[in-house]
């Protein structure tokens, strides 16, 4: 939806939309329902995913976006976004979504690679 990798959480339960800026080093994560046609808001105050980069592994912390259009603020947001030097230039990279509760249920260690639209969650 976004031009980023559809990581899937559950069984087909939600998804999580990120993408990789990486000509400002951006990170941005979307919560989104199962079939990605609408925004899940979340009450998290950050989400954690890990980053493998040249570097060595970097944990990121997504702080959730405020969003007046849409009423969206701290803890009630889709968006989430992190901005590091580290990811300057970096086209692609393999990540790990740490930790993530979305309408009671949590997610943990869900392994996919940024920066490949459509490469979705790794698989075992």
């Amino acid at each position: 939806m976004h031009g980023g990798t559809a990581v899937e959480l559950g069984s087909h339960e939600f998804q999580l939309d990120v993408a990789l800026d990486s000509a400002v080093g951006k990170l941005s994560a979307w919560v989104m329902s199962a079939h990605m046609d609408s925004f899940v808001r979340i009450p998290a105050k950050s989400i954690e995913i890990a980053v493998q980069l040249p570097s060595g592994e970097t944990i990121l912390t997504l702080e959730p976006v405020a969003n007046p259009a849409t009423g969206e603020k701290p803890g009630d947001a889709s968006l989430f976004e992190a901005q590091a030097g580290a990811l300057k230039g970096v086209t692609g990279c393999d990540a790990r979504l740490l930790q993530l509760a979305v309408r009671g249920k949590t997610y943990t260690n869900i392994a996919f690679r940024v920066g490949q639209p459509g490469g979705g969650a790794a698989k075992p």
